[in-house]
């Protein structure tokens, strides 16, 4: 009887977790990723932005010696 417990709780964990992937899958907004690199100086900060929807990279460059940011669009065709 446990054996059959054991499969039926299996299951539904797998129902659930197809339906979560399904959700995730089907946003209404575009997806974007974003991340940060620096130099080894840490002078220099680059935050990169991908933009699913508009298929385009943005990267953020930060100088924090003289204060200046500076920004630049990447479109991917």
């Amino acid at each position: 009887m446990w054996k059959i417990i054991a499969i039926l709780q299996l299951l539904l964990l797998i129902v659930v977790c197809v339906y979560w992937a399904g959700t995730e899958t089907q946003a209404d907004e575009p997806l974007s990723r974003q991340f940060v690199t620096q130099n080894e100086e840490g002078n220099l900060l680059y935050i990169w932005i991908y933009d699913a929807g508009s298929k385009e990279w943005n990267v953020s460059r930060l100088n924090f010696d003289e204060g200046t940011l500076a920004e630049i669009g990447i479109p991917l065709k």
